[in-house]
């Protein structure tokens, strides 16, 4: 202990640093000084399989010493992770958020259970800190109008998140109030109150992730973001795609599925025109044409990766041969897994 007694808080705290947020809190017991020194990490990684009052109390106690020793600013990530489920008063949750947001902190993780809805705070909307955002199911929002701004975001991911919001597209409202919005990951089967034409428009967004999965939510997508670089689109494919700027994209994931009659994917076919790598999931015997018009027309295909669908043998080797087939460019491969 005389020799640990001799190493500075800094010191101590950068030790400390690299053990789970659980284990290096089992240091407190060692002697006042040493209390609270886990806390003043630059990371805090609140993980518990377990859930309960016993994980409530745990986080509340870390949120409350570093709110009041002062030195939550020096925060660069904050991750609360709960696999078992939080019953009762979800509050707690809500009420963790809004103390770390009011310390500066930069990375925010938040994957909890449940038994009931988890209220994102307004507040969370115009963090000026927050550089990376992540937030797991169960979450619902309600986006402050025309109040969003995230000034330094440029990760945000949302998962199985609600908004309550209706008259117009939450999704342009978030992208347009991130000026260096870099990474954007929306996946959930619906994600807003009401149906609404969706718009992705960003100069600064590399990485676009949608999957939301047969809901027709978003019937009508546009997606103007000329440096993006990577796309991975789920859903239905929409009657329209209106504005289609991909001028930088280089690998695109597709899970489409087709709604006859309704359907026209022409635009986003055109819109995809520079892509080198393309995976596509899902494709049935029926979905074949579709697949033809996408790695004819793509003119850059390098690689071309299909996760096909087919109930027996006859109709993989149908389906192998059909791909095969489809006319492309001496350089394109196709690789087929079913």
């Amino acid at each position: 202990m005389d020799m640990n007694n001799g190493l500075g808080d800094d010191t101590i705290c950068h030790i400390l640093s690299f053990l789970p947020t659980t284990e290096a809190a089992l240091t407190s017991v060692l002697s006042k000084r040493w209390r609270n020194l886990f806390v003043l990490t630059p990371n805090l990684d609140l993980d518990d399989d377990h859930g309960g009052e016993d994980f409530i109390d745990f986080v509340d106690r870390v949120l409350a010493v570093s709110s009041s020793s002062g030195d939550l600013p020096r925060k660069r990530r904050i991750s609360i992770k709960c696999r078992k489920s939080i019953k009762d008063d979800t509050g707690h949750v809500t009420r963790w958020m809004i103390d770390v947001l009011k310390h500066g902190v930069q990375n925010l993780y938040i994957d909890v259970i449940a038994d009931d809805v988890v209220l994102v705070p307004l507040e969370i909307f115009t963090c000026k800190t927050l550089v990376e955002l992540k937030l797991a199911k169960g979450f619902e929002a309600m986006i402050p109008g025309d109040d969003v701004f995230l000034p330094s975001l440029k990760t945000l991911c949302l998962h199985a998140v609600y908004f309550y919001n209706s008259g117009y597209c939450v999704l342009e409202k978030l992208v347009s109030g991130c000026p260096l919005l870099e990474e954007l990951t929306i996946r959930s089967a619906r994600w807003q109150s009401g149906n609404f034409c969706c718009i992705v428009s960003s100069w600064t967004l590399k990485k676009l992730t949608i999957e939301v999965r047969d809901a027709f939510d978003n019937w009508e997508i546009s997606f103007d973001t000329p440096s993006l670089v990577y796309l991975e689109y789920s859903d239905v494919v929409p009657r329209a795609v209106p504005v289609v700027n991909l001028e930088s994209l280089v690998e695109a994931k597709l899970g489409l599925h087709v709604r006859l009659m309704s359907s026209n994917p022409t635009n986003l076919i055109k819109g995809l025109r520079n892509v080198e790598v393309l995976e596509i999931s899902s494709v049935r015997t029926w979905e074949l044409k579709q697949m033809k018009q996408f790695v004819e027309k793509l003119s850059s295909l390098e690689l071309v990766k299909v996760l096909a669908y087919a109930t027996n043998d006859k109709k993989k080797s149908r389906i192998t041969k059909d791909l095969l087939k489809i006319p492309r460019s001496s350089k394109c491969n196709i690789k087929i897994r079913f």
